[in-house]
């Protein structure tokens, strides 16, 4: 067993944020991002994590070209493999075509004026999978979400479905099913039947099936004893407790559809290969949920799951809560000139940062990973709001003990925040807000590599971190002289405020190699929608080799 099921593919899709924003959902990704962490663990069901044996697709990555091509794979896999068991999770929108009854996936980049020519339909989807000839596949169909971008789903749903009147929310079709199943070791899973919906836990963690799905991974629908996880296990517990928990928490009616074409096989393994102690499930379970909510944690703060996030020491550096307030610690300073950077490098004299185009280091991934190091807002050494033309307040005082002109703030139409003092009550001088007439906001960011090891980027996110009214301090504008070498920008649906912290992430396609001393600067431009709160909490963050860096907190009013 300690060679872990090395039999085991799998190819999780999360649909996640859509290119049409009232049909994203986010609560797929956190979904599929669960069942990658609990099919990886070693302890658990031990498939192994590269890329040969599992892939995931969420948000951009889940587009219609990319899914196709992703099922090209595990055919190709399964050929190599005669042995091979292989697991297709999809979760995200199923609709049927009132006008033909033609069942489609709607995937990250489907197109609204062209839904059924741009979604991925069931004949495209079905054919790809005929070509899967792996003697042993699992497909689970999660296609009946309710609306996931408003207070009040019936509403969102309505709208909709006015905007689709073509087009209808149920779980798949029989005949779609039915499709499925062809081929040899055929075995199909929906969440839901008909026009149920698919229910998300209370706390919007991850889906009532996926949860219990995560369970019986982990053997609850199997007899002490057992070491493996069978198909008909998964079935037996799904069968049970899925409609007990949607009836109990949304007091409503969820049904799990299962249908067999095969014979059972074994889909995973149990604790690692030690299998279920004597008594059972019910010895087991507790650690068992332990696991869940804490795979579940992991993912809410980070925005994925993070396979070293118990080897990576000191990652969180920066900005801590202590009793309710957001406080920065010894980085509360607001002078402006200053010397930082490894190696004096990096030089701020008078009005800004003067650098050598020689600093500046970006490379393509080519080095090994490197042990953690603990990292500081410092160096993120300014993070600067760009300037929308007649979108903009001036910069205004809000504390009432401090008396100067704020005229040189506003000079440049900008403002950099530097360092910040997140809290209850404000005594010092020289604080301002920032007070935004558009809720879209232009980010200027510049990253120092201060540290005497090489760094990888790989990602870049934002971090949602409050949404309610606190005063805040911030540093001066300093012009910076450095090119931006990346733009990004990132939506923030207004229930996001529903499970906080809220982190999207971006995946840099080339990652980025920084050396000692180089510079990352980069623009990110935040959107949210209307209905979030008069006032929100953010924070940049970073992606790399050696963990996550965080920014300061910034504060918006709008």
């Amino acid at each position: 067993m300690a060679e872990g099921f090395n039999k085991g593919y799998a190819l999780l899709i999360g649909v996640g944020e859509s290119n049409y924003k009232p049909l994203s959902l986010p609560v797929t990704v956190k979904d599929t991002q669960a069942i990658y962490a609990t099919l990886i663990d070693p302890d658990l069901c031990a498939y192994l994590d590269d890329k040969e044996h599992i892939r995931v697709l969420n948000n951009a990555k889940a587009s219609r070209s990319t899914i196709l091509d992703s099922l090209k794979w595990l055919k190709e896999r399964a050929e190599t493999d005669p042995e091979a068991t292989v697991l297709v999770y999809y979760s995200g929108h199923g609709w049927v075509d009132k006008t033909d009854n033609a069942y489609y996936l709607l995937q990250h980049d489907v197109k609204p004026s062209k839904l059924a020519a741009s979604a991925l339909s069931a004949e495209v989807f079905t054919n790809a999978l005929r070509e899967i000839q792996a003697e042993r596949l699992l497909v689970i169909i999660d296609s009946s979400h309710a609306a996931g971008m408003a207070t009040s789903i019936a509403q969102a749903e309505a709208e909709l479905f006015e905007e689709f009147e073509d087009f209808q929310r149920v779980a798949p079709s029989k005949g779609f099913i039915e499709a499925l199943k062809e081929g040899k070791g055929r075995v199909v899973f929906t969440s839901c039947e008909g026009k149920q919906k698919s229910h998300w836990l209370k706390d919007n963690s991850m889906s009532v099936y996926t949860y219990h799905f995560l369970e019986a991974l982990q053997g609850a629908g199997n007899k002490p004893g057992d070491t493996e996880v069978k198909v008909s296990n998964i079935m037996r517990h799904l069968g049970d407790t899925v409609p007990q928990t949607v009836l109990k928490e949304r007091n409503a009616k969820q049904t799990p559809y299962f249908d067999m074409g095969s014979n059972d096989f074994v889909i995973a393994q149990i604790r690692g290969g030690k299998g279920l102690p004597n008594k059972g499930w019910k010895e087991v379970k507790p650690e068992a949920t332990q696991k869940i909510n804490q795979i579940a944690q992991v993912i809410n703060q980070h925005g994925k799951f993070i396979t070293t996030i118990s080897e990576a020491h000191g990652i969180h550096i920066g900005d801590v809560i202590h009793g309710g307030f957001y406080q920065s610690g010894q980085d509360i300073n607001f002078a402006s000139p200053k010397s930082t950077g490894s190696n004096n490098q990096i030089t701020v004299a008078g009005e800004g940062i003067s650098l050598q185009a020689n600093s500046i280091s970006l490379e393509p991934l080519n080095k090994p990973i490197r042990n953690s190091v603990s990292f500081n807002s410092n160096d993120f050494q300014s993070i600067k709001v760009i300037q929308p033309e007649e979108k903009w307040e001036l910069l205004q005082q809000k504390i009432p003990e401090f008396t100067e002109d704020c005229d040189e703030l506003s000079d440049n139409f900008c403002f950099t925040a530097k360092r910040f003092l997140i809290a209850e009550f404000i005594n010092t001088a020289d604080h301002y807000i920032l007070s935004l007439m558009e809720r879209e906001h232009k980010f200027d960011i510049v990253f120092v590599n201060n540290y005497s090891i090489d760094l990888t980027i790989t990602r870049v996110g934002v971090e949602l971190i409050d949404a309610e009214m606190r005063p805040w301090s911030a540093g001066n504008p300093e012009p910076q002289e450095i090119p931006i070498v990346a733009e990004y920008a990132a939506d923030i649906p207004y229930n996001a405020v529903e499970s906080l912290p809220y982190i999207q992430f971006i995946d840099i396609e080339n990652p980025l190699f920084l050396t000692p001393g180089s510079v990352f600067r980069y623009t990110f431009q935040i959107n949210y929608e209307e209905l979030l709160e008069n006032a929100i909490l953010i924070r940049f963050l970073l992606h790399t080799n050696s963990g996550f860096a965080y920014s300061s907190i910034i504060y918006i009013q709008s």
